[in-house]
């Protein structure tokens, strides 16, 4: 017996509905990584299965450099 792990949105009001979710979702996520990038906090992501930094690793040492260090 094979089950699909999820069925089909067959209901077109139930798609708009998780379309207009995602769409707010995207937006508060976009606000987020801005709002990080104007106070100096480095956004990660997972691609791939990597974590990876909207920074390099140059800009992170002129990071801690800048506070003596320490870790904030």
């Amino acid at each position: 017996m094979s089950n699909s792990p999820f069925e089909p949105v067959t209901d077109p009001e139930a798609f708009r509905r998780a379309v207009q979710m995602l769409a707010i979702g995207n937006v508060a996520a976009h606000r987020a990584q801005v709002l990080n990038q104007s106070l100096g906090i480095p956004n990660h992501y997972s691609i791939g299965g990597r974590m990876v930094s909207d920074r390099g690793r140059d800009d992170e040492r002129s990071a801690d450099e800048s506070n003596g260090g320490r870790n904030a």
